[in-house]
């Protein structure tokens, strides 16, 4: 029998020899196969397989998958072989580092190998990374990429994503995997149609540390506070604390990062109510405020209310002054004196439909109104004395971003879907737009101030009119040619329900399959 100082060399038949199970290639590039098999078809095996002695006396191949399957394919009778002593946790350290000298290693495969190998071994990341010869960092980014869903491993290994989005999804908690997967492509409008579109790593990072991250440095509750949720403990020895895991998160470990969105939720929610406590403790129940400033119908007794209802006063300054606390939007968790009451003689607020109660006191309101009007006048004129062509491109995007809040609601929601981003409230989807169009080229911002314009045009139901004016100015403009898109698209529509159901869904199989 071998031992691990000395090993065999043999010519043994194929059918005598097993695949070891825990080989991290999972996947080989066909062609890349076929080459190999006809090379040992003329040539034989050159390379020597290394195998080890199973307890049941069959011979394992430890290294050497690729050449036994070609030499199969080959029709080989017999390949020669190292038979080398082994345990189990060796074959798999050869195993994990003949594959990684390989450039064509799948990450999820080398990702899969370390983990096997630190379960089976029982390595720390400091004794796993010694052993293969990598980071610390490379190793624990490598070690997530097994918790990815199975829909991101799918589209990792049909290169749909590169190896950089992975890695970001895999830092993510499971639940937010599949919104973070869709972010990482967005539909573009060419003049081909429209297409599916990778985003870059960079830009897929700003958005996660954008709409999923939070910073704890402006936790509005104690990080250090353990008992405000026991089930969660305390954020600053939290295991989703990007700080706490600086080998998986190298480039954002000093920014103190919150990765769990739900949990920030509840211990904030148990921070709000504790808040809501003490206050009740000292009178009556606090008014919950919001500083998104909506003019909304006024809300029902009890209900959170807009900063447009709301106004910051003196205590006792007003016979409605009282307590109130912020429980949305900026600053949440603070404390403050408020007045509530719309026609407050103190605490005067415009659209708060009755204004001053006495004729001198309105008649002084509307003279700061009018002084006010002029001001801005005059600033506006100053403005407009200054600007000049070609706008700055900071300008530009203030000018797309006002557009686009003064938009219908359900028209914003349109040019977020067209574009592929995140939707949210009113107040967070211009948010969202004031992000994006920072990182839009100068064609794609002109592109994006037309799809303004024209967004309340591409639904017949929505518009007074069976025509569109300016539709139809901009594409004489642009040279498109309606009448032919009308034919193109009419025809393509009588073609596509003119074919039965049952056809099209027996077409769609073989795709499937092939799939599979």
């Amino acid at each position: 029998m071998p031992t691990r100082s000395r090993s065999q060399l043999a010519e043994v038949r194929l059918e005598g020899l097993v695949l070891s199970p825990t080989n991290p290639r999972t996947q080989c590039d066909p062609s890349q196969q076929e080459e190999l098999t006809a090379s040992i078809r003329e040539q034989g095996v050159l390379v020597p397989l290394l195998c080890r002695l199973l307890p049941d006396q069959q011979l394992e191949v430890v290294a050497g998958a690729r050449r036994y399957h070609a030499a199969t394919a080959a029709g080989l009778d017999t390949v020669p072989v190292i038979v080398r002593a082994m345990t189990d946790t060796e074959a798999l350290e050869v195993q994990l580092i003949e594959n990684l000298q390989r450039a064509d290693v799948h990450p999820l495969d080398e990702g899969q190998a370390y983990h096997t190998l630190r379960t089976t071994a029982g390595y720390d990341l400091a004794r796993l990374a010694a052993k293969v010869g990598k980071s610390r960092s490379y190793v624990a980014q490598r070690l997530q990429l097994a918790t990815l869903s199975a829909d991101a491993q799918a589209a990792f290994r049909e290169d749909r994503i590169s190896t950089g989005h992975a890695l970001l999804i895999a830092r993510l908690p499971p639940r937010d995997h599949a919104v973070a997967l869709r972010a990482c492509t967005r539909r573009r409008w060419m003049s081909t149609g429209e297409i599916e579109q990778l985003i870059p790593v960079a830009e897929f990072a700003d958005w996660i540390a954008q709409t999923l991250h939070l910073d704890l440095r402006r936790a509005p509750f104690s990080t250090a506070d353990a008992a405000l949720w026991p089930e969660a403990g305390a954020c600053l020895t939290c295991p989703k604390r990007t700080g706490f895991s600086p080998e998986l998160f190298p480039d954002i470990a000093h920014q103190e990062t919150c990765t769990d969105r739900a949990c920030w939720a509840r211990k904030l929610d148990a921070y709000l109510t504790h808040r809501k406590q003490t206050l009740a403790a000292t009178g009556s129940a606090p008014v919950e405020l919001s500083t998104a400033y909506v003019l909304t119908p006024r809300a029902e007794a009890g209900g959170m209310l807009p900063q447009s209802q709301w106004v910051q006063a003196e205590p006792r300054s007003c016979a409605h002054s009282t307590h109130g606390l912020i429980v949305d939007g900026r600053e949440v968790g603070t404390a403050l004196t408020v007045c509530t009451a719309p026609h407050c003689t103190t605490h005067p607020r415009s659209g708060a439909g009755g204004g001053s109660t006495t004729r001198d006191a309105r008649r002084a309101q509307r003279h700061q109104w009018r002084v006010e009007e002029q001001i801005r006048h005059a600033v506006c004129t100053e403005i407009l004395r200054q600007v000049d062509a070609p706008l700055p491109r900071a300008v530009m995007n203030r000018f797309v971003v006002t557009c686009f809040a003064r938009l219908w609601f359900e028209y914003q929601k349109q040019v977020l879907a067209r574009y592929g981003w995140t939707h949210g409230s009113s107040q967070g989807m211009t948010a969202i737009v004031d992000t994006q169009v920072q990182r839009l080229s100068d064609a794609e911002l002109a592109q994006f101030m037309v799809t303004l314009m024209l967004i309340g045009e591409l639904h017949p139901a929505d518009s007074r009119h069976e025509d569109s004016p300016l539709l139809d100015e901009l594409a004489a403009h642009y040279h498109v040619d309606i009448p032919a898109l009308r034919k193109q698209v009419t025809s393509s529509l009588e073609a596509k329900h003119a074919k039965p159901r049952a056809t099209g869904a027996r077409a769609r199989v073989p795709a499937q399959t092939t799939a599979a």
